[in-house]
């Protein structure tokens, strides 16, 4: 099952059977700079992958159908919802004018989808609906925490961030759906 990239890197999501047979691997990727950094499967086994993306228009469907999407500016961040059958659910897409890095996907027990990473624009709108959610920027960069309901509606965007550099990596939901973030900051 060869797959060849379209252009610097592209996003790859490959399935291994619990007998450890080969599933299947869906691709997705234009001429620009593409990543997957995280993922995610809710109680439905529905795979949430999240990442960025470059490209001034990337198809983000894997499947026979197109999704384009295209980047506001240097990277913008990406939530694509496979499926459990394999299937293309969706692509959420957000982004300024400079790099947007989405580092962790995590779901809670209603399956909702909260997304955390970093960016270094002036200004993002966080909302992939239509409706602006717009949040500036700090200091070198900041921290995000999006969450998108579980029917795919867009929830909110937190934004942490003081003069020097923030990022968030892992997120993780306990029990109770608390969420907890962590990362690294500086302050100047």
């Amino acid at each position: 099952d060869s797959h060849t990239s379209n252009g610097i890197f592209d996003i790859f999501l490959t399935k291994i059977n619990a007998d450890g047979s080969y599933g299947y691997t869906k691709t997705m990727g234009d001429d620009g700079y593409e990543s997957a950094n995280s993922i995610g499967i809710d109680s439905s086994d529905n795979i949430y992958l999240g990442g960025y993306f470059g490209s001034a228009s990337m198809d983000f469907n894997p499947t026979v159908g197109v999704d384009t999407h295209t980047s506001n500016g240097d990277t913008d961040l990406f939530l694509t919802k496979i499926n459990a059958d394999g299937s293309y659910g969706y692509t959420k897409t957000m982004g300024g004018a400079a790099a947007d890095v989405m580092s962790s996907v995590s779901i809670d027990s209603a399956n909702n989808v909260y997304l955390g990473g970093y960016f270094f624009d002036v200004a993002v709108d966080f909302n992939p609906s239509g409706d602006i959610d717009t949040h500036t920027n700090n200091g070198s960069s900041d921290t995000f925490l999006t969450k998108i309901n579980a029917d795919g509606s867009y929830g909110y965007t937190k934004t942490v961030g003081g003069g020097g550099s923030e990022f968030i990596y892992p997120i993780e939901i306990d029990s109770a759906d608390n969420i907890y973030l962590a990362g690294h900051f500086s302050t100047g």
